[in-house]
């Protein structure tokens, strides 16, 4: 009977060890494992979709900056004039995967003879859980 105990005992011990803290190199993979499943997992359509919809000719966008893990973007660009950047604005605001978008920045700007607004807009990226 002693045996049974003991061999109980130990199972129950074996059971509730605590697995060993991974190494700072374990660590460093399992962070890059999961930014890689966030990379993949992310529904760019929807934001490429929104972006299409809402550039005209007199908008031209010159840098797209993801942020995935805080779920925002940056975008760079220059418009042709104050009422198209206006427009572009509000047209990204409609868009059903866009949240919170915002003028950061503007500055007019002059190449040669032709003048334009450099601007950067920031927005929230709605994502939406698949079934």
């Amino acid at each position: 009977r002693k045996k049974t105990s003991t061999s109980t005992r130990l199972l129950a011990m074996q059971a509730k060890r605590i697995p060993p803290k991974p190494t700072r190199q374990e660590e460093g993979e399992q962070k890059r494992w999961a930014d890689l499943k966030q990379e993949r997992d992310f529904n760019w359509d929807q934001v490429f979709i929104a972006l299409e919809r809402t550039v005209t000719p007199s908008i031209a966008l010159l840098e797209f900056e993801p942020d995935k893990r805080n779920k925002t973007i940056v975008l760079r660009g220059e418009a042709k004039d104050r009422t198209s950047l206006t427009n572009f604005v509000a047209n990204l605001a409609q868009q059903a995967s866009l949240d919170k978008v915002h003028l950061v920045h503007q500055q007019n700007i002059s190449k040669d003879r032709l003048e334009t607004i450099s601007f950067e807009i920031k927005a929230g990226l709605v994502t939406q859980n698949s079934p």
